[in-house]
């Protein structure tokens, strides 16, 4: 590609042909069924499969990944990302869902630091100057 970045061809075939395996082998809630796999499986041949399907819609399955996470450890899911149990290594899918809620709580902190810092800058600006009409009203 002109823009630098390598692109294989074969190995982008490769995703698209397993994630049409993959939702051909399960028709009906494809997204339910590949978190369960990468969560749940030991086996190389499914984990791959659904590996390239979650390639292909990524978006979806980190958001499946995510609620995985938060329903799997519903009492403290952020203590567990901080220190993820031997069981969390074993699976790619839980390692995702790790990372992911590591990411996310980390943007919302920065989230929440940018915007205590607007607010705190916003206080420590004077007031505006009233005009006649709303000091009388």
């Amino acid at each position: 590609c002109f823009c630098g970045h390598s692109f294989d061809w074969k190995q982008q075939k490769n995703k698209v042909n397993g994630a049409k395996a993959f939702e051909e082998a399960y028709p009906s809630d494809t997204h339910f069924h590949c978190v369960r796999i990468l969560t749940d499986s030991t086996e190389k041949s499914q984990i791959d499969l659904s590996g390239a399907y979650k390639a292909m819609n990524v978006v979806a399955i980190n958001q499946k990944l995510m609620q995985w996470w938060t329903q799997r450890y519903p009492d403290c899911p952020a203590k567990c990302a901080a220190t993820p149990d031997e069981s969390v290594q074993r699976f790619p899918g839980r390692r995702d869902a790790c990372k992911l809620f590591k990411e996310r709580n980390g943007l919302l902190d920065r989230r929440s630091h940018f915007l205590l810092r607007g607010l705190a800058f916003c206080a420590r600006q004077p007031a505006p100057k009233q005009t006649y009409h709303q000091r009388h009203l």
